[in-house]
């Protein structure tokens, strides 16, 4: 394949805007039979003749005009590129973030409003689980993802942004008194992507003795919006962080369940390490520290 010579072809573009040998070599601190070789080595490359000389000055062959046309394209590309790269707008662009249902729930009403500010800004959130957030961002596909547990992997590098409190929830009609180990353990959990993760951290701190893998398994739902349908029901409880009570429409059908500790848990950004992200999404991690503030 043939590769055209980038340094020919800007001194023959220069020599076409110039329309002159001696300034062009001038302007390329260049001597004028530099200028012709260029010249001649270019049209030796392309196999064609590019200029015809008419007494001291020269015409372009019709070859000749479609190679500067094809420099200048060149040129304008390569410019727009540098104004692209060197171009980092904190309110244009696209940004794509991932992170948990509940998260999703909590702050992209909040993003939404962002997006309504600046326009041009256009925000992709996607609610995934935490080994694909990972992936996306080992295959580029977001700019970061908000995780909830520290990847051992020195691919990743992470900022806390904020905490979430984790709750279990059952419905209006069992009482709100404190769950003793026994009742935990003939009470069904409804269950979700997250909830033993999140009954791990609950048990972990209140009932140490209880082994969540002997908990009962009740109904499976992995639509976060429809979590706390079956615990409104009475069928069951389930751990959710407690934006996600309140953010669902059955959450006034259910009520927080006493623990002797309050369990909290920390949110990471994780992008890939020494990757630099655009300033655009400085205004979304803002945003979001903000809402778990």
């Amino acid at each position: 394949m043939l590769v055209i010579n980038q340094k020919w072809l800007k001194t023959f573009i220069t020599l076409v805007k110039t329309q002159h040998f001696t300034k062009t070599a001038e302007q390329l601190f260049m001597t004028q039979p530099g200028v012709s070789q260029h010249i001649k080595k270019l049209e030796q490359q392309l196999g064609c003749h590019l200029i015809i000389r008419v007494g001291k000055k020269f015409e372009l062959t019709e070859q000749g005009s479609k190679v500067y046309d094809y420099g200048k394209s060149q040129i304008a590309l390569e410019q727009t590129l540098v104004d692209q790269l060197q171009d980092d707008n904190p309110f244009i662009g696209e940004c794509s973030v991932s992170m948990s249902g509940s998260l999703c729930q909590l702050v992209y009403p909040e993003l939404v409003s962002l997006q309504t500010q600046h326009p041009e800004l256009n925000i992709s959130v996607e609610s995934a689980p935490e080994h694909k957030i990972y992936q996306q961002i080992k295959n580029n596909e977001i700019g970061f993802g908000l995780v909830t547990g520290k990847h051992q992997n020195g691919t990743f590098e992470f900022k806390k942004v904020g905490e979430e409190q984790i709750c279990l929830l059952g419905s209006k009609q069992m009482e709100p008194k404190d769950l003793n180990d026994e009742c935990l353990m003939s009470t069904s959990i409804v269950r979700h992507p997250d909830v033993w993760h999140y009954l791990n951290l609950i048990l972990e701190k209140n009932s140490p003795n209880v082994d969540v893998e002997a908990l009962l398994k009740g109904p499976y739902i992995n639509q976060i919006d429809q979590i706390l349908l079956p615990v409104s029901k009475g069928i069951g409880i389930t751990a959710l962080p407690i934006h996600a009570l309140e953010s669902s429409k059955y959450g006034k059908s259910v009520h927080i369940l006493n623990l002797k500790h309050v369990v909290m848990q920390s949110v990471y950004m994780v992008k890939k390490r020494n990757n630099e992200i655009p300033s655009r999404y400085d205004q979304l991690i803002k945003v979001i520290s903000g809402c778990l503030g």
